[in-house]
């Protein structure tokens, strides 16, 4: 392996599996188009459009320190996917998608596995609702991460939402309050959430 695709590659590890020294952050308002919530200084909103080929999908992402992740869909409200649909989905192809963005040439620099499942709930507001959490591991350079993946379904009369956080496991308390702050302000016209499980 050459020097060069060695640095590349090790400052991937940095930026995948190490920490970050935090300041001191606060709440920042989002809003665009119908869908609006608030999220930490430390963190960015880098995508909100609509999904490549997916009609009436919209996909809005967000990273935080730590490599933490949190994507939040809007679907069809009238679309037949399940919570467990949409998690069994991200985890068949979660392997695919790390290996391909850490692959140089035919050198996969990571792997990740399918990992487990358990059904848990999780407050939003004055409320709680079920939820599905993945633990599962990404091996880069041989050097094993574990993580953790958690998946809620969101429903109003207007609007249906699929989200997504993940982080890695080591990492997981200090960023809860963070996938906590958009989750408590999350709102799509006025929607008032329903437990889409029932």
């Amino acid at each position: 392996m050459n020097r060069t695709l060695l640095i590349a590659i090790m400052a991937v590890v940095a930026i995948l599996l190490t920490s970050c020294e935090k300041e001191d952050s606060q709440p920042v308002p989002y809003e665009n188009d119908g869908i609006s919530f608030s999220h930490f200084s430390d963190w960015s909103v880098e995508k909100d459009g609509p999904v490549e080929g997916k009609v009436g999908i919209r996909s809005i992402s967000l990273r935080g320190p730590d490599s933490a992740v949190m994507v939040v869909l809007r679907v069809p409200r009238d679309t037949d996917q399940t919570l467990e649909d949409f998690a069994d989905a991200v985890a068949q192809r979660r392997g695919a998608a790390i290996e391909s963005t850490l692959q140089v040439g035919s050198f996969k620099a990571a792997t990740a596995d399918i990992g487990t499942s358990k059904h848990i709930e999780i407050p939003i507001g004055a409320s709680t609702f079920p939820a599905i959490r993945q633990n599962f591991s990404i091996v880069l350079l041989g050097q094993e991460s574990p993580h953790e993946a958690t998946f809620v379904m969101l429903l109003s009369n207007k609007a249906k939402l699929l989200i997504m956080t993940q982080v890695g496991t080591r990492h997981s308390s200090e960023t809860k309050p963070s996938f906590q702050k958009v989750l408590d302000t999350l709102d799509v016209d006025h929607a008032k959430w329903t437990n889409a499980m029932q």
